[in-house]
């Protein structure tokens, strides 16, 4: 054995009594102890410190295994006579063919739990910079039964037990069965990411592993799974699992890791399809290790005991920086390691079933960062575009966004000459766990339709507040807005905060929670973030010049969900604006609504009764040609055929012939209050003002069904909108009505009807509200 430096502080996990129990564990007799004893064959225990495992408590397995199985085990834990407990009882709680009832089932359970505990509590005390338990790493075990020869799942209970220090663990499962009890623990977490490269076809134990299988709820997109096929080498896995595992490390950066190293994806293993070999899985190893961070290494899977011996001394001598002889020393089982006697294992021949196109795609979907889009919203002069541009010069120096000056967001003649954005802009940027697509709203009041446009293609929101100024009157009109298109997730970044006082900003802050409130937010749920844009794009290092950016885009990442998209759907893009392309033809430019739009594909462009056929010849994300785009993401698309003059911003993109525009819209309204910035009268039937919804805004005249003589201020009720154009309206759709420049009413639209003819919106006074049917259902909301 000859020695590399090592600086790390090693810790390992064994009792004669750990030993005995894992030695029980079905298809894995003596693996423990071969393990262990090869160790000691190459003298790897003398350089480490052994940590004494403590027997874990019933109360510890019941912090993830449920009452009743951990009962049940107690129950039948002195049994001698194992034939005589139900056959149903067995069945409900997983014992059976691979998880036989044995003897002291329960101080099995126990034992090997209470090992991973004692090595996850002592990289909580930082007594070690690795701890290593060999006996672990039952990653199939479920809340409510045993599953794949594991009886307890140590592994979760010893991510709980990080927890308790660390705020977020990363649990990396190198085993070739998928660490389906594990991801099923941490399902809905955000502080747990779980990470598993596995074998996943029909058939293949335990049958779950998709790539598509992200989390769920908050954790969402914090599951990561990267299946390959049958015969994987050295050379595949490790690219699979490099180029995988590096995204994850950067976007979740870890404060802890639990690596599980089963060993049945090693060549010649019975129950596996790999062809790994056990350097193949170290070089895995040493890239986890590399992340610096506290690290626990369980063991799991295995079932040629010699070779699961070969692979875990590899990879403890690995830990350690030594370097291991071939020739296998004399020891205990040195008989068991015959023919060859040799510490390395070949590949074998087994064929790899994964093709460098199979990988390349595999990994490329897992690198794709989920679409989140975002915008600055607020009072004009607040700061929104210098925010807008301080996140791209902040993040762009690492590489996470292109710089977009400021003078290239407020690109418009007029928009420089009067200091004040008028149309949205869109820049883009990556927080390394989401790409963002970021638009820039106007705040002017002159300009609110253009922020209306904006605002509808957003999951969440960034409002900025200025310190010196507090909230003003297009901030509670955003907030507004924002609410009633469907943005519910908002961040506040408390601008200017150098120009003002600590009692200011409490003062600014305290306000603002009431105003969220007030406008149907969660305001003591939002979070909060005080900085200086201005500092921040000048490169100022203080607390309120650029880490004020870095705890903005850390809020997103945390208190704006992923958005559900539905890619099933026919391809839906609201036009935002069309310009002409010399020598190529029209673009139009939008956020894709629902579906995916390939390239070359045919399409309508629909809206203010118009129907135009055309082909979307090319797709450009930021500049970028692509082949396609999903659900969420915001495009420009050539379309052949189309003259420029012939594209309204409020068109929309769809399949020809895929959806219906009408005329006639059933809707729920709510008249605003005068303290809401509302009317202060009553409005009757054949109100006539501008609606707004989506990217499209018409003259409206409003119909209150026969019967019903006026709203008043504050009323919600049921009317039917009438539009001198057919437009693309679908249920669920929020709008508002804006009266002299102020917002006064707001709405979803719950219905559409067959439409009707009229000559323009001066000519719709000639429909009567008796000839305009009136929706019978009335219950739905306005959300």
């Amino acid at each position: 054995m000859t020695s590399e430096v090592s600086k790390l502080c090693v810790g390992y996990v064994i009792s004669k009594e750990l030993l005995c129990q894992a030695d029980r564990i079905q298809n894995m007799q003596l693996r423990a102890s071969m393990v262990h004893q090869l160790l000691c064959a190459y003298r790897l225990t003398e350089l480490m410190t052994v940590i004494e495992p403590r027997l874990a408590d019933v109360d510890d397995l019941r912090n993830f295994h449920s009452g009743d199985y951990v009962d049940y085990l107690e129950s039948v834990n002195g049994s001698k006579d194992l034939e005589k407990h139900s056959d149903d009882q067995l069945d409900e709680y997983g014992l059976g063919f691979d998880c036989p009832l044995v003897s002291g089932i329960l101080d099995l359970a126990r034992t090997v739990a209470g090992a991973s505990l004692s090595a996850a509590r002592a990289l909580c005390e930082r007594r070690f910079d690795v701890a290593i338990n060999w006996c672990g790493g039952w990653h199939h075990a479920q809340r409510d039964g045993a599953s794949g020869f594991c009886y307890v799942n140590d592994a979760v209970l010893a991510i709980g037990e990080l927890r308790s220090t660390f705020d977020r663990v990363l649990y990396v499962d190198l085993d070739i069965h998928h660490g389906d009890g594990v991801e099923n623990a941490f399902l809905y977490s955000s502080k747990v990411f779980t990470y598993s490269i596995h074998h996943y076809e029909d058939g293949y134990f335990p049958g779950t592993g998709s790539i598509d299988d992200v989390g769920c709820g908050r954790g969402r997109y914090f599951c990561c799974n990267v299946p390959l096929k049958e015969g994987a080498n050295d050379d595949t896995f490790f690219k699979a699992f490099d180029s995988t595992i590096s995204p994850v490390l950067a976007a979740f950066r870890p404060d802890a890791v639990v690596c599980q190293c089963g060993a049945d994806g090693l060549a010649g293993d019975p129950l596996g399809t790999f062809s790994l070999t056990p350097a193949g899985l170290a070089r895995c190893v040493r890239r986890v290790l590399a992340a610096g961070r506290p690290t626990l290494l369980l063991g799991g899977g295995g079932y040629s005991a010699a070779n699961v011996a070969r692979c875990w001394a590899q990879l403890t001598a690995l830990v350690l920086g030594r370097r291991l002889t071939p020739d296998i020393p004399d020891h205990p089982f040195f008989m068991r390691y015959g023919p060859s006697f040799d510490l390395e294992l070949s590949a074998g021949l087994r064929k790899d079933h994964n093709t460098p196109a199979y990988v390349q795609g595999i990994v490329k979907q897992v690198q794709e960062l989920p679409h989140v889009n975002v915008g600055t919203i607020g009072h004009v002069d607040h700061g929104k575009t210098t925010l807008t541009a301080a996140i791209t010069r902040v993040l762009g120096a690492r590489r996470q966004s292109e710089y977009v000056p400021f003078d290239q967001i407020d690109r418009a003649p007029e928009e420089r000459r009067r200091g004040v954005t008028i149309n949205a802009a869109h820049v883009q940027y990556s927080s390394g766990r989401r790409h963002y697509a970021h638009t820039d709203c106007p705040g002017h009041a002159d300009y609110v339709k253009n922020m209306i446009c904006g605002t509808s293609q957003m999951d969440g929101a960034i409002l900025v507040v200025a310190a010196n100024d507090g909230q003003m009157p297009q901030t509670r009109e955003h907030l507004l807005l924002a609410r009633q298109i469907g943005v519910d997730k908002i961040v506040v970044f408390v601008n200017k905060a150098d120009l003002v006082d600590e009692e200011v900003l409490e003062l600014v802050e305290l306000e603002m929670r009431e105003l969220l409130d007030n406008f149907g937010f969660d305001g003591s749920a939002t979070p909060f973030v005080i900085g200086s844009a201005l500092q921040a794009l000048n490169g100022g290092d203080g607390e309120l010049g650029e880490p004020s950016i870095w705890r903005l885009v850390e809020a997103l990442d945390e208190h704006v969900p992923i958005p559900e998209r539905d890619r099933a759907a026919p391809f839906l893009m609201p036009v935002e604006s069309g310009f002409t392309v010399p020598g190529r033809g029209t673009v139009v430019v939008g956020t894709l609504k629902q579906g995916v739009l390939k390239r070359r594909v045919d399409a309508e462009l629909v809206g203010f009764d118009t129907r135009i056929k055309t082909v979307a010849t090319d797709i450009q994300v930021f500049k970028k040609s692509v082949p396609q785009i999903e659900a969420g993401e915001h495009a420009g698309v050539l379309l052949r055929g189309v003259p420029v003059s012939a594209v309204k911003r409020g068109m929309s993109l769809t399949p020809p012939g895929a959806f219906d525009t009408s005329n006639v819209l059933w809707a729920r309204l709510y008249l605003l209050e005068r303290s809401e910035g509302g009317r202060s009268k009553p409005i009757t039937s054949s109100y006539v003002q501008q609606l707004f919804c989506e990217t499209w805004t018409v003259g409206c005249r409003v119909m209150l069904p026969p019967g019903t003589e006026m709203m008043l201020p504050g009323d919600a009720g049921r009317v039917s909108l009438l539009l001198p154009r057919q437009m693309l309206a679908r249920r669920g759709h929020h709008f508002t009505l804006r009266e002299n420049g102020v917002t006064v009413a707001t709405g979803v639209i719950t219905g559409v009807r067959p439409p009707v003819r009229v000559l323009g919106v001066d000519k719709l006074i000639e429909v009567t509200p008796e000839q305009i049917d009136f929706e019978p259902d009335d219950s739905a909301p306005i959300s």
